[in-house]
């Protein structure tokens, strides 16, 4: 698991009070994936860059300036052997644009956790790197374990944005 320090001190914190123990080999890493070469803390905690990995980025390349994305992107890109997965979340540029959001997007920058990235073109974000997984929208099959209630919006249709 890779994170800011502070964030992990925090997960392992609650982890101790549950009395938690893990079930796999578990390596805690704190990066700063903000700063280039985070790869260098995995590779000293003993990561694998030819093995086959897993990786989640979920609630993370929201917050992050586009051009961090894409070096994120590139850097674990370069450290995943062949056969690794990824499975990350984006937010399309049409909802960030919305008009309706445009007060909760200033109140979460006043609350100093701003939206920075999105974009309409996940696909050729991750196939310009050879990631060939699907990507899905929620209300889509798989992609929303029953929990949506809107029908699914056609990315296809420029503007077209949830409800």
């Amino acid at each position: 698991m890779l994170d800011r320090r502070e964030v992990l001190d925090r997960k392992e914190g609650n982890l101790a009070k549950a009395r938690a123990v893990p079930a796999c080999d578990r390596r805690v890493v704190a990066v700063d994936l903000e700063q280039p070469g985070w790869v260098r803390n995995l590779l000293k905690a003993g990561f694998n860059p030819g093995a086959r990995s897993v990786w989640l980025a979920e609630g993370c390349f929201i917050y992050l300036d586009g051009v961090v994305v894409n070096q994120i992107l590139d850097e674990l890109t370069e450290s995943a052997g062949s056969g690794s997965r990824l499975g990350a979340d984006f937010v399309s540029e049409d909802f960030m644009n919305r008009q309706l959001m445009g007060p909760h997007l200033d109140q979460m920058e006043r609350a100093g956790i701003s939206w920075r990235f999105s974009t309409n073109q996940p696909e050729a974000l991750l196939s310009s790197r050879r990631w060939t997984v699907p990507v899905k929208q929620p209300g889509e099959d798989g992609a929303n374990f029953g929990r949506g209630p809107h029908p699914v919006v056609d990315r296809q249709v420029s503007g077209a944005v949830p409800v």
